[in-house]
């Protein structure tokens, strides 16, 4: 064997002898629960003891001497301490639940009571608070908890929120082109893309019951999801001449102007149900004409006549 052969025998001869060691030191060991102390003077004696501190749940009743060790006496009801201590009387459960709270834990021998904020409330400033709800047009980007309120956010390109609610996220548009559609109303961050089956009718002769009827809904979807300001809003709703509009005219000005759709699509839909199928476009028209919505009647123009002549006169041929 070389010199160098040997010392490597030697070192790993060393190692193999100092973990033999080790492993037999470390059973040699017991492990020793060691309780907490602390140290006072000996009121008889003048020495100052190291006492044994009590567990949770319990108080000091007697201090320790030189010749007697701590005497521990479990808390009363409604009593706890939660530490190892040497306290001479445990801590009174001094937390109440309040208003929208509910106890999440009893008050026992080791812990106060515990409590939270009901399902739908938070805590701010110890008071429970209801959680915020995202308006229309913004959802849900992290619930609240018990502790936190609800975030919120703008609804992004291509989604949209059409309630205030404190639990939903943002929706995603409808794909009508998916679905075999047309796109009649594209969506915003408000209110769904609205399809329609309804197409621009290029040819001669006369159409079916159910293409007129799917033409007239498209309008009626059409003018109910444009923006109108309130005042030819108002306008508009009185001269649709059925009492449902007289009553939300009324009401108006506490709606959300984003939100106007969902008041003016249902009376359209009233008011569709004393009209002519072949005479809705015509007028619709002329409410839209006389309420000044020049705009309006330009835009439902565009998308329901064609070039030269109205698409309802080849619905007339029928």
């Amino acid at each position: 064997m070389s010199g160098l052969d040997q010392r490597k025998f030697t070192m790993i001869f060393k190692y193999l002898i100092i973990i033999i060691l080790i492993e037999n030191v470390s059973s040699w060991i017991e492990p020793v629960n060691v309780k907490p102390t602390y140290e006072r003077r000996d009121a008889i004696t003048g020495q100052v003891v190291t006492c044994e501190k009590c567990p949770p749940g319990t108080f000091v009743k007697e201090h320790c001497t030189g010749v007697q060790p701590t005497i521990c006496e479990h808390c009363p009801d409604l009593h706890y301490t939660q530490y190892w201590n040497y306290l001479q009387k445990c801590r009174y459960c001094n937390v109440f639940c309040g208003d929208h709270q509910y106890e999440k834990h009893q008050c026992n021998s080791t812990h106060n009571r515990v409590c939270e904020c009901k399902a739908g409330y938070y805590l701010e400033f110890e008071f429970c608070l209801k959680h915020s709800s995202c308006p229309y047009g913004a959802g849900v980007i992290k619930m609240g908890t018990p502790y936190s309120d609800t975030n919120c956010e703008p609804c992004t390109r291509g989604h949209f929120s059409l309630r205030i609610s404190s639990s939903e996220p943002c929706s995603v548009h409808t794909n009508c082109t998916k679905d075999g559609l047309e796109i009649n109303v594209p969506g915003n961050r408000y209110h769904n893309t609205l399809c329609t089956s309804w197409q621009k009718y290029n040819g001669g002769g006369s159409l079916d019951d159910s293409v007129v009827s799917t033409y007239n809904e498209a309008i009626i979807q059409f003018v109910a999801y444009q923006k109108i300001p309130l005042k030819k809003l108002m306008r508009f709703f009185n001269l649709l001449q059925i009492e449902e509009a007289k009553k939300v005219s009324k009401q108006l000005r506490t709606h959300n102007k984003h939100m106007m759709h969902e008041t003016l699509h249902p009376l359209l839909l009233k008011w569709k149900e004393g009209i002519k199928e072949d005479h809705l476009l015509e007028k619709i028209l002329y409410i839209l004409r006389t309420a000044k919505l020049k705009n309006v009647v330009k835009k439902v123009q565009e998308r329901f006549m064609l070039s030269g002549s109205s698409t309802l006169q080849f619905i007339n041929l029928h």
